[in-house]
């Protein structure tokens, strides 16, 4: 499969104000080629530390402490990956880049993924001004010309000098490398490579989901197989700031504590170091209330947890012809948990969408419905949030605004794209926002009443 071309949209066709100086002619979207991605993908394979990205001399085994519920008491002796062969490039001053993931940690500081029309790899950027300017932070792994759309990244970050990478094959080909996480401490300066992971018995590797809940806890989730209705996936944790990885479900394991095999996997999320939520879509195959899993002892064990049908509709998830499904958490924390139950109507082509709120951990829930065309939100605590609908072509959006939890909502702004919301703020937000085939970063200072392209430059 060959990379298609790269498109410019108009600013004018996506009704956004311009982050530029007077008389400056008004930037345009740079596209991303489209990609046929299947959920996220395989990876390529690792290296150790170094700022300058050439493959680093084989780093000595690394002592780890034992993860929880291991068992034993001695530190387990985890020797980490020493990848070879050239580095992926970093970008250069002033390239042409197009955002395609993001993560705001503050105001000015972030991390994101990038691409760029000069070669199909993906790269991680940081920036510390809002996003105008951004610098390549890529880990050192090593590139690999093999995969014919290039390396895709999944990264968690915690703050603006710590994070968490692992890189896939775009297209979800078989895997050829063991797999591996990166972590940084110093902003991405220098990057140090994990233990391999234990994907024996994977298709491929398409890691959708890397958290972390402080310097030490994290999970990361990933996509091995697929077929039939069925998600095949394995969850890994860490207990030493990942170093080293413990597979803690199993793809293939059918215990009644385990994670169900059907539905695909939407997510997974932890409030703290034991408790997290696993949500997926059953595309109206399994019967019942949405998919909905829940672990309390840092996931080794996990209980489907059933959700209330809505109040003026108690037959919602009864009905065979309903095909309802759970998105990844909008808001955890503590035993306060915010998510979205979207539902397609087979019969009447309907579409529905239902925000969940609960307060105790899952125990009960407050049902709110939403409109119809639900495509994403963003929440900074339980009550306050951004609700983005869109019509069916997803020509036109509305974007929300609750501070009660979903009981009510606010129109802020007519749009023309959609995409993925960022708020560190009730006045600052990011969105990844498309329309077509286009991309563009945009960024709000007043809540979302107004938005302005940001056209990211790579800094020196």
């Amino acid at each position: 499969m060959t990379r298609q071309h790269w498109f410019a949209l108009a600013l004018l066709a996506l009704g956004l104000t311009a982050c530029a100086p007077a008389g400056a002619p008004a930037p345009t979207f740079t596209l991303a080629p489209t990609l046929t991605r299947p959920a996220d993908t395989a990876a390529p394979p690792p290296a150790a530390t170094t700022p300058a990205r050439p493959a680093t001399s084989t780093p000595a085994p690394t002592e780890t402490s034992t993860p929880e519920g291991a068992g034993g008491g001695e530190a387990i002796v985890a020797a980490t990956v020493a990848p070879e062969g050239p580095a992926i490039a970093p970008l250069t001053a002033g390239q042409p880049i197009t955002v395609t993931a993001l993560e705001m940690v503050s105001a000015t500081a972030g991390w994101a993924v990038a691409e760029s029309d000069a070669e199909a790899d993906s790269h991680l950027l940081t920036t510390r001004d809002g996003g105008a300017t951004w610098r390549d932070a890529t880990p050192p792994q090593p590139r690999d010309a093999t995969l014919a759309l290039g390396a895709g990244i999944t990264f968690a970050a915690l703050d603006a000098r710590t994070a968490w990478a692992t890189f896939y094959d775009k297209t979800a080909g078989p895997l050829s490398v063991t797999p591996f996480i990166w972590r940084t401490t110093d902003g991405g300066q220098t990057w140090l490579a994990s233990a391999p992971l234990d994907v024996t018995d994977a298709e491929f590797y398409s890691p959708s989901d890397l958290v972390f809940v402080d310097a030490n806890s994290g999970w990361l989730l990933v996509h091995v197989g697929a077929g039939m209705m069925h998600d095949y996936v394995m969850l890994f944790v860490t207990r030493d700031a990942g170093l080293s990885w413990e597979r803690v479900v199993d793809p293939f394991d059918t215990t009644e504590n385990s994670l169900w095999q059907s539905c695909g996997k939407t997510g997974v999320d932890f409030a703290d170091a034991q408790t997290g939520w696993v949500t997926g879509d059953c595309g109206g195959v399994q019967p019942g209330a949405p998919y909905l899993f829940k672990t309390t002892d840092g996931g080794r064990t996990w209980a489907p947890v059933e959700l209330p049908p809505p109040a003026d509709q108690l037959d919602l998830y009864q009905i065979d012809t309903n095909a309802c499904g759970t998105q990844a958490p909008l808001y955890l924390k503590g035993a306060d948990i915010v998510l979205a139950v979207t539902c397609q109507d087979y019969n009447s082509g309907q579409a529905l969408a239902f925000l969940y709120r609960s307060a105790d951990g899952g125990a009960t829930w407050a049902v709110e419905r939403l409109a119809g065309g639900f495509t994403t939100a963003a929440f900074l605590d339980p009550e306050t949030g951004w609700i983005l609908t869109a019509s069916p072509d997803l020509t036109e959006s509305t974007l929300a605004q609750t501070v009660d939890g979903g009981q009510s909502l606010t129109d802020v702004k007519q749009l023309s794209w959609t995409g993925p919301l960022d708020f560190v703020d009730a006045q600052t937000g990011w969105a990844v926002a498309q329309a077509g085939e286009a991309r563009a970063l945009v960024k709000t200072t007043d809540g979302g009443r107004t938005w302005q392209v940001i056209t990211p430059q790579v800094a020196p």
